[in-house]
């Protein structure tokens, strides 16, 4: 699907920026499992800049989730999905 890269890149950077507030520690051997669960550990709150809270565990879940079914599971990356997975980006970082 040619909505594929954007999937990718959203999820690509919503780990950056979780990275870079030190919420998890990126590295390539990483299944996206373990950065799930490197997330559920506590945290300190305001840890993203400007972010009154914490990520949205659930939102980074189900992010995962959609990017391990469209890169793995061959399921087409629609519009529809591209949109949910932007929302999710958006609410695992408490962006507006």
């Amino acid at each position: 699907s040619t909505l594929f890269p954007y999937t990718t890149l959203f999820r690509s950077q919503t780990l950056k920026a979780l990275t870079d507030a030190t919420l998890i520690d990126w590295q390539p051997f990483k299944t996206p499992s373990q950065y799930v669960r490197e997330l559920t550990a506590p945290v300190p709150a305001g840890s993203l800049a400007g972010s009154p809270s914490v990520p949205s565990v659930p939102a980074f879940r189900a992010l995962t989730a959609h990017f391990l079914r469209v890169r793995y599971g061959n399921f087409p990356a629609t519009a529809p999905l591209y949109a949910e997975v932007e929302t999710l980006r958006k609410e695992v970082l408490r962006e507006p």
